[in-house]
């Protein structure tokens, strides 16, 4: 019997249920597991945000020697920094400074101090990490308040009447450069037809369909919430061991926590004021439009919690929430704040009680597990890259190229190997049988299934988190 190789890719052509007591349930046709990796799919392949930005495809190939992908950010040209140590001498102020712009000032700048800004002063030298001040009026000394130790020191201007720039020092703007990997998860089982005998392992597929061995579809499932798991809370590591070099790429929690999202770890059961300032307070960071639909991803007890906000109304209901010619899909529930609408979306992923067993122990947050109460807010407008290039995708999904092209490549990979199901199966082994359309079943042999991808956020800056750690 002969049998065609899965095509995992067709496989992931998710579809969205009409069901209206429930947020948008995505299901995959293997298994009915919804997937947090295909909501990131939608968000990378529909960001058209800005006017002329181009349409992402749903997964970016890349290739490089060190197997890292590299991605460059230009932070704010804003100049501030915290102050660590003040030393006064004679009528100036040495301090020592600590922040992204440390570096960054310059001979002649005009500093502020205060929370009203009515403190001023003026740069004589600078160097990274130290500055030296003096009062921008000489008969305006410095009062042993200003510029405190703790407070940010932060530049409004340059005024200093320098001739032709003599005496001021450049600036030079580099832009942040951070990057990312791709994991290989992989799954198999072995194909025996001693147990494709054995009815508990036989499954009908669809109505009407074929009698096929149930483990295909097992396995496809399990590789299928391995994924969802790893685009949560897989980190960022690259690693040679006994087993050889191995990747993994930084997922959602890792983003956020390491690349600047705002993050609360709440200490009491979240109330409403806390969740609409989260959200305001994150929402604020980027300028732009803000008049696209915000995503949150939340596990059920979250759910629960906010829909107790207000009386009855706080959620509601639409049936195609899009905007303009751009949609998160059909039958999202929402929450409107501020004049802003934010679609809800249920990730099983976070309801998983066997994976994430573990219960809050704040008192009243104890109603379903720790990660079923957790709220993400996603970023799904483009980032605007200031280097010529127009706009970043706030999510990219990426894959392994092996040519080095950007259209090179899949994610996924699939193959029925002969003879190997107790041998060394290489991830070189599973791309090899994958471009075999047709295979034949062999006694003792193995299919495997492979993914050669993961996800990428250039910043976590306007994206956040708002949960329990305990």
């Amino acid at each position: 019997m002969a049998f065609q190789s899965l095509d995992l890719s067709t496989n992931l052509t998710l579809r969205g249920l009409n069901d209206v007591n429930r947020p948008q349930a995505v299901y995959d046709v293997s298994g009915g597991y919804r997937s947090l990796y295909y909501v990131m799919s939608i968000i990378s392949n529909t960001q058209k945000g800005f006017p002329g930005s181009p349409e992402v495809p749903y997964s970016v190939g890349y290739n490089s020697t060190d197997r890292r992908f590299q991605t460059t950010y230009l932070d704010d040209l804003s100049i501030i920094a915290t102050i660590q140590n003040r030393v006064v001498v004679g009528a100036n102020l040495v301090l020592t400074i600590t922040g992204v712009n440390n570096d960054a000032f310059r001979r002649g700048d005009v500093v502020l101090g205060g929370m009203d800004f009515s403190r001023l002063g003026q740069v004589v030298s600078a160097s990274a990490g130290t500055i030296e001040i003096t009062p921008f009026q000489p008969l305006n000394a410095f009062a042993v308040t200003d510029f405190a130790v703790g407070a940010f020191v932060r530049v409004a201007f340059d005024s200093s009447n320098v001739v032709r720039s003599t005496g001021k020092t450049s600036l030079t703007v580099t832009p942040r450069t951070d990057w990312n990997t791709i994991s290989t998860v992989r799954d198999s089982f072995e194909w025996s037809l001693q147990n494709t005998n054995v009815a508990s392992l036989i499954s009908k597929v669809g109505d009407g369909g074929l009698w096929q061995n149930a483990q295909i579809n097992l396995t496809s499932q399990r590789l299928l919430t391995s994924i969802d798991k790893a685009m949560l809370i897989s980190q960022r590591a690259q690693g040679n061991n006994a087993l050889g070099e191995q990747d993994t790429f930084g997922g959602l929690d890792w983003t956020l926590r390491n690349r600047n999202g705002l993050v609360v770890d709440l200490q009491s059961v979240l109330t409403r004021q806390q969740f609409e300032d989260w959200l305001t307070e994150v929402t604020l960071r980027k300028s732009g439009n803000k008049d696209n639909v915000g995503l949150l991803i939340m596990g059920t007890s979250a759910y629960n919690r906010i829909s107790s906000f207000g009386n009855g109304d706080f959620i509601r209901y639409q049936r195609d929430l899009t905007d303009g010619d751009k949609t998160l899909g059909v039958n999202f529930q929402y929450v409107e704040i501020s004049g802003r609408r934010f679609a809800l979306y249920i990730a099983d992923v976070l309801d998983n009680r066997f994976f994430f067993p573990e219960v809050s122990t704040i008192a009243g947050a104890n109603r379903g597990t720790i990660k079923s109460n957790d709220i993400y807010y996603i970023d799904t407008e483009p980032i605007k890259t200031d280097n010529g290039m127009g706009f970043k995708p706030a999510v990219e999904m990426l894959h392994w190229s092996p040519d080095g092209t950007p259209g090179g490549g899949q994610p996924f990979y699939a193959g029925m190997i002969n003879g190997m199901n107790n041998a060394v199966v290489s991830s070189a082994d599973i791309l090899a049988a994958s471009a075999n359309n047709v295979v034949t079943p062999v006694e003792g042999s193995a299919l495997h299934l492979m993914y050669k991808g993961g996800m990428n956020m250039i910043t976590g800056e306007f994206s956040g988190k708002i949960g329990y750690l305990y």
